[in-house]
């Protein structure tokens, strides 16, 4: 179990780090280096086998933002593990099945990903397509949008599409 954790963990900064290293502009490079790249709490990991308990017990997740913020904390309730928001929905795991899910303040709840890493995997291709925006202030258009819909669609399983459909296509 702790070699998976270290490769997710590692696959993950890898792919963060090369797309901020693609930035070509040394104050954007600087400002997405500081809310996207991990910051460990300490140079020896404690690993469980857990993902979120050891990505919030070895790393600082106060201030990193990939498209949605991560919570300082992981917080859980009977349903639900939280670990980031967006706005004012919470994202966090479904305990019954490990769906990733946004609940909001009336406890509504949108299915995103079946498991955390089918999120994290989504979360990237959605960085990815944004990240040159975000040094740009590019406009996206409705053509744009759609074309990362397409991206999405092929490794979104279709009970999950709803919310992406909504947030890219329509």
């Amino acid at each position: 179990m702790e070699n998976q954790f270290i490769m997710e963990i590692t696959e993950f900064e890898n792919r963060i780090t090369e797309l901020v290293n693609e930035v070509g502009i040394p104050q954007e490079k600087d400002f997405l280096e500081g809310i996207l790249l991990l910051k460990p709490k300490r140079t020896e990991q404690t690993l469980s086998g857990d993902f979120l308990k050891d990505l919030f017990d070895n790393y600082v997740m106060t201030g990193r933002s990939i498209g949605f913020d991560f919570n300082k904390r992981i917080e859980e309730n009977e349903c639900f593990i939280f670990f980031a928001s967006q706005d004012v929905l919470r994202i966090g795991v479904n305990k019954n099945n490990a769906e990733i899910v946004m609940v909001d303040h009336e406890n509504d709840v949108i299915r995103i990903a079946k498991n955390i890493e089918n999120f994290i995997e989504i979360i990237l291709i959605i960085f990815e397509y944004n990240i040159p925006g975000w040094c740009v202030e590019k406009k996206y258009t409705k053509e744009d949008r759609g074309n990362l819909y397409k991206k999405l669609e092929r490794i979104i399983e279709p009970k999950y599409r709803d919310y992406y459909r909504k947030s890219y296509k329509d």
